[in-house]
């Protein structure tokens, strides 16, 4: 042993290394010898080893050995011939085999296949297996699959290891965004190792779970929509944040089960990948039955995407009066005069309600003036509001016709409904004509005026033709004229 040498650089014999004979045999005539060293296979990681050998003595052997000999072979001293340095090179990985693996904030090993969260810090561990001797470097490096150098963030890419150091961490932090997205994929491995280590498992995956709504939130356009009975209504359903990924939303209509208003009573609304708004169109059914105001609600179930969000998941549709719930107001219908005598007392008129019967519902019920008017007494005068309970189909009122001593022919009063309350409307029957029939006197009188108009036509014949006896006295003629005019006149 040499005692330059430093003591953990010394092999051991019988451990690392050994003579397989301790001496060296010349032949008379043999020049060279050789001396064989063993040097042991281990498992041991060794770094810059050294065995000395030296040559001791030299004696003659065999039939020419005599103590005169020893004077006759010798060993060289002084000039260092005769001694010589074996180095043994580093072996088993000396200075390390360097490899990586995931930690999270508790310390848990994690595998790649696990996703983590975006905002999470993870640990890259970088592990020294074998020897540990020397300073080595460790440079490390991230690949991206489908992330970006924005979504990942290394505390350092270069790892310093000291001499006898076996482990170091470096942060890894999955920075935090408003960013959606779909997972992503990223991988950290060793790009070099300096200072004579190697690599073992050089690299390390990384799976980001998806993030900040990826798959979208859903939501409808509007919270209210109306429609009229046949109608086509289009109801829009809008995706917001990620447009990742085809997602199916179930969606049902809440109505009457035994009436269905509302076509189709459910379904599925399908989203193809980076598809932001569907159509949901629905038919308000037209049927023939009397229907007030009503709403139906339209809800969205579960997405088929975990991570898709409902934001709101019911808007409703509100479907017009139709049929006439409340009813149609009117006269009965194709009766356009009623004939009524005069003197007849109260007369039934009455007011019919078609189509619908809900709810209580009124109609403005008067009597006009035509040819036979209020001030003659022909009628007396009526003003009221005639009002239906629910479930009402038609009432009477009583106009009074009134018997008067004057002449009359067949005269006419009007009676009209008007402004309707309660959601009813008039029918194209709102109006009726009354007429009243000429009495006896009336028919007497005319058959007198007739009599007067032919005597007045024969008077104006009869004054012609004196006219024309007298044109030769113009004075006599227009005194004449003057004076039968007067009479005429009268």
């Amino acid at each position: 042993s040499s005692p330059s040498l430093s003591a953990n650089h010394i092999a051991l014999l019988n451990e690392d290394a050994n003579l397989v004979s301790s001496s060296v045999r010349f032949d008379a005539g043999q020049s060279v010898g050789v001396a064989e060293v063993l040097v042991f296979n281990d498992s041991i990681p060794e770094v810059y080893e050294q065995i000395q050998l030296q040559i001791v003595n030299a004696t003659i052997v065999g039939d020419y050995a005599s103590s005169t000999d020893t004077q006759s072979v010798g060993v060289t001293s002084g000039s260092g011939l005769d001694t010589l340095v074996l180095n043994i090179e580093e072996n088993d990985d000396a200075r390390g085999v360097f490899s990586l693996h995931l930690t999270d904030a508790q310390g848990t090993t994690v595998s790649g296949t696990q996703q983590q969260e975006e905002g999470s810090t993870l640990s890259v561990v970088v592990t020294r297996a074998r020897g540990s001797f020397g300073e080595v470097d460790v440079y490390l490096r991230v690949l991206h699959q489908n992330t970006s150098a924005n979504d990942v963030t290394l505390s350092t890419n270069t790892v310093v290891f000291a001499e006898g150091e076996t482990m170091k961490s470096v942060s890894l932090v999955l920075v935090e965004d408003s960013v959606p997205e779909d997972v992503e994929l990223f991988s950290v491995e060793i790009l070099h190792v300096g200072g004579g280590g190697r690599a073992g498992d050089k690299q390390v995956d990384v799976t980001i779970a998806p993030n900040d709504n990826p798959f979208g939130l859903f939501s409808f356009e509007h919270t209210l929509y109306q429609g009229d009975e046949g109608a086509f209504v289009v109801i829009n359903i809008l995706r917001s944040a990620g447009l990742y990924r085809e997602v199916s939303i179930p969606f049902v209509v809440h109505q009457n089960a035994s009436r269905l208003d509302v076509l189709p009573p459910s379904g599925t609304i399908l989203f193809a990948p980076q598809q932001s708004s569907a159509a949901l169109n629905l038919t308000v059914v037209d049927d023939d039955i009397p229907e007030d105001v009503s709403l139906v609600t339209v809800v969205l179930g579960s997405p088929s995407l975990e991570g898709a969000i409902i934001n709101g998941n019911s808007t409703q549709l509100q479907l017009s009066a139709n049929d006439f719930p409340h009813g149609v107001l009117e006269f009965q219908v194709g009766l356009s005069v009623k004939r009524v005598e005069e003197g007849a007392g109260f007369v039934p008129i009455t007011v019919y309600r078609r189509e619908g019967t809900q709810g209580n519902v009124s109609v403005q019920l008067e009597t006009l003036d035509l040819s036979a008017t209020r001030n003659s007494s022909d009628f007396a005068y009526a003003k009221e509001r005639v009002v239906f309970e629910e479930g009402e189909t038609q009432k009477n009122v009583s106009i009074l016709i009134l018997d008067d001593d004057v002449p009359e022919d067949d005269e006419r009063f009007l009676v009209a409904l008007s402004d309707p309350q309660g959601g009813a409307v008039l029918g194209l029957s709102s109006q009726l004509a009354n007429e009243v029939q000429a009495s006896n006197d009336a028919n007497n009188a005319a058959a007198e005026a007739l009599q007067l108009t032919v005597d007045l036509k024969s008077t104006i014949v009869e004054l012609k033709y004196n006219i024309s006896l007298n044109r030769n006295n113009t004075m006599d003629t227009e005194a004449a004229l003057a004076n039968e005019t007067s009479v005429l006149a009268k």
